[in-house]
């Protein structure tokens, strides 16, 4: 936020400047400078505290590497004092823990980051509607898997994970009609194509399609 209002403050000064030297066309003559003043002034603070925040998860990914998984939270959360300066920091940083405490089998505690995670990040919308299914909340898992199809189309896991929610919560002709909706968005996907006809032949979904190493398969285990 403070970027923000520093680049507005920084672009008012420039066009009232340019009205006060240019009185008689000064009104035509500042609307360019200003805008390229405030765009510009905030592109630069915006990257500048988006290094910073790259350094502390860096930090923290060292940390986890190290299996110091409590450090490597205190380190993330850190950042947390630049939301003041740009937006969308703390979801950002919410999704990183949840993910973290998740894969810690910590679901609990992983919840309310996850909730309050960046809503276009697919992966930590994915670990929030496996803690509903978990909980035998499938309608709570739909709705949390329609927000992350939305902003994440063009991403097959996320269509897959969806799918493997409701197929294993009994509603697989529901299923049936997400992998059809995802292979709209992701025609080249043949893992979205092939649990099509698995679906239709009355067969279980083949997950291992998606990728053994991928998140999703992370996310897959965690429901089994």
């Amino acid at each position: 936020m403070f970027n923000l209002i520093i680049s507005l403050i920084a672009a008012a000064v420039v066009f009232v400047a340019i009205l006060l030297a240019m009185p008689s066309y000064g009104l035509v003559a500042a609307w360019l400078p200003m805008l390229v003043t405030g765009l510009g002034l905030y592109v630069l603070l915006a990257r500048r505290t988006g290094k910073k925040v790259e350094a502390i998860v860096e930090r923290a990914t060292r940390e986890l590497q190290q299996q110091r998984v409590d450090n490597a939270i205190r380190i993330l959360e850190t950042a947390y004092a630049y939301n003041r300066w740009q937006f969308l920091v703390s979801a950002q940083i919410n999704s990183q823990i949840g993910g973290i405490l998740f894969m810690q089998r910590k679901f609990k505690e992983a919840e309310p980051y996850l909730v309050k995670a960046f809503s276009r990040q697919w992966n930590a919308q994915g670990m929030l509607a496996s803690i509903h299914f978990r909980r035998h909340q499938l309608d709570e898992s739909v709705k949390v898997m329609e927000r992350a199809v939305k902003y994440s189309k063009k991403e097959a896991l996320v269509w897959g994970l969806y799918a493997y929610m409701l197929e294993k919560g009994g509603r697989r002709e529901a299923a049936l009609e997400v992998l059809q909706r995802g292979t709209q968005k992701c025609p080249d996907s043949e893992a979205i194509k092939n649990n099509i006809l698995r679906l239709q032949n009355r067969e279980r979904m083949k997950m291992k399609q998606f990728g053994d190493d991928s998140p999703y398969t992370k996310l897959r285990t965690e429901l089994e």
